[in-house]
């Protein structure tokens, strides 16, 4: 791996994924139940002893005796019949989220600093697959299709990634720049130029920025990308089984898949028979169940959501749930090398399908506050820290 790459990897690179990570929690994680992931090292590394393979399956309380971290169980959805009637056996959902962000990123390394311009993107795409649902457990099969990730360091400050219509990837000739899943790939010269000529909103700017020497251009492909996983899901438990159906699980994955909301969009609404200017909180520990289990995670704090107006158009009837302004998330991660302190304020739209009683469409934009220290460094210390704008789209269509 190429020094540029290396320190990609250290620095700021890892705090515009974990950024990635926290502004697309509402939209990405809560409502697609995965979100853009990555290990805190350049060259992930794989537990043997930990590993489940393909066609293996293992309770939640195997792998935590391998040392995998559990997460708390849910809060409980009390109505079951919620859940059977939104997720019914055979039913196939299609998931895209997207996420982009752009600011100013400062990295302090052995008493050296830097600051650069930042634009990220960022996409992931899965396919549900519902098996079986008696309104307590439900067993879905989730296929991979996307996840990754591009991020650009320049000079230039009008840098800025364009989402596109809800749904659409904008990352899809990414894989072919990119080397092992799960490895960061510096990119630079030739190469650079041809990717940012496929990146909506970047493209006039592909010139400048691969001619300058200045920027850096790093890409990431998760290693989850293209997996197949059985997942069981109790209510008011959580995941309590995995299974994986192509290819291995490592252990920080199956911490990752243990915190998948599967029941997502009966916390976006919780009470369907709900009106017009109502207004209720959701602990932020439910809108963020899913964080890198490496970065032990903690978050506190309420997110406020009002109802819209119920609409009736082509006979399908939708309201729209607004994420309050003013909602203030505080997160905490700290691993064996850096501690991550995070404030983030959500706010956004997000549309409620009463037909199909899903959230099928989301859009976010605003600010979060996201700062990283080393914990390892005796002399010195050395600290990164970003304060991006973000947009974030959403898109869930059921397939049949």
């Amino acid at each position: 791996m190429s020094r540029d790459s290396e320190a990609a990897g250290r620095s700021p690179i890892v705090i515009a994924l974990l950024a990635g990570i926290l502004v697309a929690l509402v939209a990405l994680v809560v409502l697609v139940g995965i979100s853009l992931r990555h290990s805190p090292s350049a060259n992930p590394s794989t537990s043997a002893t930990g590993s489940i393979g393909s066609g293996e399956t293992r309770t939640n309380r195997e792998m935590q005796a391998a040392g995998v971290p559990v997460p708390p169980p849910p809060k409980p959805v009390t109505d079951t019949s919620r859940i059977k009637e939104t997720y019914p056996p055979g039913s196939r959902y299609r998931l895209v989220g997207k996420v982009a962000l752009r600011g100013r990123a400062s990295d302090k390394d052995w008493g050296v600093e830097t600051v650069e311009n930042l634009c990220y993107a960022g996409e992931v795409e899965v396919v549900r697959t519902i098996e079986k649902n008696d309104g307590t457990t439900l067993v879905e099969t989730r296929e991979f299709r996307r996840a990754r990730t591009v991020s650009v360091f320049a000079h230039l400050e009008d840098v800025r990634v364009d989402l596109g219509p809800a749904g659409a990837l904008i990352l899809d000739l990414l894989d072919l720049y990119t080397g092992q899943l799960g490895q960061y790939s510096a990119i630079n010269g030739a190469s650079a130029k041809s990717l940012l000529q496929t990146i909506p909103g970047i493209q006039a700017l592909a010139d400048k920025l691969s001619t300058d020497e200045a920027t850096k251009v790093v890409a990431f492909v998760d290693r989850l990308q293209g997996k197949q996983v059985r997942i069981t899901y109790v209510n008011g438990q959580g995941v309590t089984t995995l299974t994986p159906l192509n290819g291995s699980l490592d252990a920080d994955e199956q911490g990752f898949l243990l915190s998948v909301a599967s029941l997502s969009d009966a916390y976006a609404l919780p009470d369907l028979h709900s009106q017009e200017g109502q207004e209720w909180t959701v602990d932020a520990q439910q809108l963020v169940p899913i964080l890198d289990p490496t970065l032990r995670a903690r978050a506190t704090g309420l997110v406020g959501v009002r109802q819209g107006p119920i609409v009736t158009e082509n006979g399908k009837h939708t309201t729209t749930l607004a994420v309050l302004s003013g909602s203030a998330v505080e997160l905490v991660a700290t691993d064996q090398e850096s501690e991550t302190l995070a404030h983030w304020y959500p706010q956004g739209t997000l549309v409620f399908s009463f037909d199909d009683k899903i959230v099928t469409e989301g859009h976010l934009s605003g600010h979060i506050q996201l700062q990283q220290r080393s914990t390892n460094h005796i002399l010195f210390e050395a600290r990164h820290t970003l304060e991006p704008d973000y947009q974030v789209t959403y898109s869930c269509e059921r397939l049949k």
